[in-house]
């Protein structure tokens, strides 16, 4: 009881404060009504910086037409923010409508937002509201005018009209006065406003749009809703508003001619008078529609195909300046499908490159019999400026004929066309269907294009733990399918028809399975078995034997399966803390974002513009001397072909590789750049019997002659080189990834591993064999030795510029390399912007890509500028922020790799190398020394 006291008075004090809190929120409101109605009148663009506006939503990536007071503002209830001061403008935050045009990185923004939204389940599809610095803005993308105008969507019409807003250097119309101020008015806006004739907008659909929208707002409010629409007066005149808008449509006005005038403060008379206008109204509407008013409005012709051109004016605008700051690929030339390889595609293929196109299941897993029909499976990319002006054209379209499972569908053609965006999507779902797609040999499709191979080349990003479960998911929905087939039927032999859907749906749940267990051994899925293969044998002898009985009936494969399933969860789970105990990097649970991101956005780039180069068929590649596309292209890769034949001559050797490793590489060459080649040889086969030892390396320099480039080339002995490989030496990671390949030698297939060329095969033992901790501690010492040499001793004013690059690019690989999140991503980006975004995606370094001095990211900015890229081979003085940079990172580095010493090699990790690179070498070899 001694403490009575004290809960009385803590009530007391409780109800003195909800009493003042509502006496403040009365007030509050009662300000707002006032706050709103003076803002309804008196404008607000003394309180808004429209350039300010205008810059926010640039960087955003929207180019801003108009900026206008959103006449719906005075809606919603502003918060407030000063009640104390006085100032009764500081209660409520600007709002303005505005109109702008996206640009191709938003389109590729919103792709980037629904793909995080797949992977991390968090994404949210972004809405054009903007809360800016100013203000806040509802905006229409410009896309969206003609289906606005169109309906008559008043806000819209308005503004192209101008009536109701008060437009700069306009007569006012007569019988009106402007309520609302245009803030901003771009050029182009100016020009569609003249594409109309004045009051042609003025029909049907806008005032049955603003007619519905009064009607809205004066409809007393339901038991659901918080707030009263017609509690001020400025909301009841904003309706009388939007009924006087209705009349300027002559239909309208005769129609309303009998009725009362629209004039009293009443809300509940308001909302009679309008539904007793509204039903007239929507009887005229309805009349009139079926008539002259199905297109845009009373628009004629010719302002519809003005419109149409004013558009694509403003799309064309927007990615002739992306293509602008995004620059393409270094000499790389897009390659398109021709007519002979599209009439091996007997489908319809949409607008767009094909980058892709196989025949698709039984007929891609080499178990098809003579009922299977013929699938095809399509990927294309739509040209970047069609997709700009309309997104929706990320298409996908399929035709397939219905019947029971397992039934004879010999001579059916079906097909699964799909567009490269909402394709990417598909995979980091891990849908196996979308995965075997990228590890089908090159040679079984009937067309592969240049750009197809980069997404074949991170093909291993998708391995995800969800595409186990997906895999894991497939096989237990065919079983499922298969139990309920089974269940349908009497017991005994099963029926024909029964018996043909259970062994079509065993043949698909094998084929997964069979791919499922080697994915969990971190195998790479074979997708077409080979003629000779058991597992082939296997399924076949299910799709072909009838009746199944013994160890082929249904019911004992359904069995079979599921305790395979169950054995794939252990193995998984072992295999998993095998590789966590001996430090090998596990399978990612999603796709990486950023990986993901910037290979959308290349494609992109490449279908920007329109291309006319010859169409090229990457089967080629497998079957003949393979030159890359970048080396085709490139204006000097010529000189480069010829200085190898004129190497080859000087010193008797035969040339088996050669690819670039110089500023091409880097993504900085310009028109002085020369050729720095790294060549692969052998000697003849008489010489490796001789007493005297054969050459290692050889150099060769060619000065420039009549103008072209000087070429140096660094011929290594192919043992030599091989044996570096397996020591994890960078110059032969890099030449071995190059893309600007000038010559490989392919000897026949017989005798190479997995009969692939060699070069395919290197590439993937450097993917799947290389020690990045001992190439991350040689990139490390380059970086290291480099700066020393070359930056950190050299005098003032006399720093080769380019040094900097060449030490900043190898300091960016040793942390790609180091880093957890890319453990399972090869090859490493060559390009150095493109490493940069690789490890800032990463979060390697930080949100902020040089974290130790902000003014690092514009000191790189400044020296790779495209126009500057030439004075890199210039000397000048020493860049104190890139060293401090270099310095710290250098540092921090090595306390990272300390942890992992150089030289040691306990697990005999070289000896298995050189054993694989061995039996990769030898048949190579003997083949190429015969010349």
């Amino acid at each position: 009881m001694r403490y009575g006291w004290v809960k009385r008075a803590t009530s007391l004090g409780t109800q003195l404060v909800s009493q003042r809190t509502q006496f403040l929120r009365r007030k509050f409101h009662s300000q707002c009504s006032h706050v709103r109605k003076v803002v309804f009148r008196e404008h607000l663009h003394s309180m808004v910086d429209s350039a300010r506006v205008a810059e926010d939503l640039q960087r955003l990536g929207y180019r801003l037409l108009v900026l206008a007071e959103d006449e719906l503002a005075f809606l919603e209830v502003p918060k407030p923010t000063d009640t104390a001061g006085g100032d009764e403008t500081a209660l409520i935050r600007p709002r303005l409508f505005a109109v702008v045009a996206h640009s191709v990185g938003t389109v590729l923004q919103e792709w980037e937002l629904v793909a995080k939204k797949i992977v991390t389940g968090q994404g949210q599809d972004k809405g054009l509201r903007f809360a800016l610095a100013d203000a806040d803005v509802h905006a229409h993308e410009v896309g969206s005018i003609p289906h606005a105008l169109s309906k008559g969507e008043p806000r819209v019409v308005d503004l192209v009209e101008g009536v109701d807003y008060g437009y700069t250097g306009d007569a006012e119309p007569a019988n009106s006065a402007p309520r609302f101020n245009i803030l901003f008015e771009a050029p182009e806006w100016r020009e569609l406003r003249g594409i109309f004739d004045r009051g042609s907008l003025f029909q049907m659909p806008y005032a049955f749009t603003s007619v519905g929208c009064a009607f809205g707002m004066s409809r007393p409010p339901g038991k659901k809703e918080s707030s009263k629409k017609l509690d001020n007066a400025v909301a009841r005149d904003y309706v009388g508003l939007l009924m006087r808008r209705a009349t300027r449509v002559a239909e309208v006005a005769a129609v309303w001619k009998a009725l009362p005038s629209f004039s009293t403060d009443d809300p509940k008379q308001i909302h009679a008078a309008v539904q007793e206008r509204q039903q007239p109204l929507a009887d005229l509407f309805k009349k009139v529609k079926q008539t002259k008013h199905r297109n845009l409005c009373a628009a004629s012709g010719a302002q519809r195909a003005a419109l149409s051109s004013w558009l694509a004016s403003l799309r064309h605008r927007a990615c002739d300046e992306w293509a602008e700051a995004v620059p393409p690929p270094a000499d790389f030339s897009l390659s398109l499908a021709d007519g002979d390889e599209q009439d091996q595609i007997p489908v319809p293929l949409p607008e767009g490159s094909v980058m892709f196109a196989a025949k698709s299941g039984s007929a891609m897993y080499n178990l098809s019999t003579a009922e299977s029909d013929v699938d095809y499976s399509v990927i294309f990319a739509t040209p970047t400026r069609s997709l700009l002006c309309d997104p929706a054209q990320m298409k996908h379209s399929t035709s397939t004929v219905s019947a029971p499972m397992g039934s004879d569908k010999s001579g059916v053609v079906e097909y699964d066309i799909k567009e490269f965006g909402p394709f990417l999507l598909e995979l980091c779902k891990g849908n196996p269907r979308n995965i075997e797609l990228l590890f089908l040999p090159v040679e079984e499709a009937l067309c592969v294009s240049p750009d197809w191979s980069w997404v074949r080349e991170h093909r291993h990003y998708f391995l995800t733990a969800r595409c186990v479960n997906q895999y894991m998911g497939f096989v237990g929905d065919r079983l499922k399918r298969a139990h309920r087939l089974l269940s349908e039927a009497a017991p005994g032999p099963l029926p024909p028809e029964t018996e043909a859907g259970c062994a079509k749906l065993l043949y698909h749940a094998y084929h997964k399975l069979f791919d499922l267990q080697r994915i969990v051994n971190y195998q790479d899925p074979i997708v077409r078995l080979a003629d000779d293969s058991l597992q082939r044998d296997f399924i076949m002898k299910i799709r072909n034997t009838r009746p199944l009985v013994g160890d082929l009936d249904p019911r004992t494969l359904v069995q079979a399966v599921e305790a395979a399933i169950d054995e794939v969860k252990v193995v998984r789970t072992k295999v998993d803390a095998e590789r966590r105990a001996s430090g090998l990097p596990l399978r990612p649970e999603e796709v990486a974002i950023g990986p993901l991101v910037g290979l959308f956005s290349k494609v992109r780039r490449l279908h920007l513009r329109p291309h006319s180069a010859p169409p090229r068929d990457l089967r080629e590649r497998s079957r003949s001397s393979l030159a890359m596309a970048e080396g085709d292209t490139n204006p000097t890769a010529n000189v480069v072909k010829d200085r190898l034949v004129r190497a080859e001559t000087e010193h008797d050797v035969h040339v088996l590789f050669a690819a670039e490793c110089s500023s091409r590489n880097l993504g900085t060459a310009h028109a002085e750049s020369d050729h720095d080649v790294v060549a692969l040889f052998v000697h003849r086969t008489e010489k490796y019997f001789s007493m005297y030892p054969v050459r290692k390396a050889i150099r060769c320099t060619y000065q420039p002659e009549n103008g072209e480039p000087e070429v140096d080339i660094e011929l290594l002995e192919v043992r030599h080189a091989f044996e570096l490989c397996a020591q994890n030496n960078p110059t032969l990671v890099e030449a071995l990834s190059s893309p600007h390949v000038y010559r490989v030698f392919l000897p026949s297939r017989e005798g190479l591993p997995e009969e692939r060329n060699w070069l395919d095969s290197a590439r993937t033992m450097l993917r799947d064999g290389c020690n990045r901790h001992a190439l991350a501690w040689a990139c490390w010492s380059q970086s290291k030795s480099n700066y020393v040499s070359y930056i950190g001793t050299m005098e003032e004013g006399n720093v080769l510029q380019k040094k900097y690059v060449h030490v900043i690019r190898k300091v960016l690989l040793c942390q790609w390399l180091m880093a957890e999140a890319t453990v399972n991503q090869w090859p490493p980006p060559l390009i150095i912007t493109d490493l940069l975004h690789s490890v800032v995606a990463f979060g390697i370094v930080g949100d902020d890509p040089f974290s130790v001095d902000p003014m690092v990211c514009t000191e790189l900015e400044t020296l790779l500028a495209p126009e500057q890229l030439h004075q890199l081979r210039q000397r000048g003085p020493r860049r104190p922020v890139l060293d401090g940079w270099i310095q710290n990172r250098q540092a921090n580095l090595k306390t990272l790799l300390v942890k992992h010493p150089r030289g040691e090699d306990p697990a005999g990790e070289i000896e298995t190398a050189k054993q694989a690179w061995d039996t990769l070498l030898v048949p190579l070899a003997k083949t190429a020394a015969d010349f």
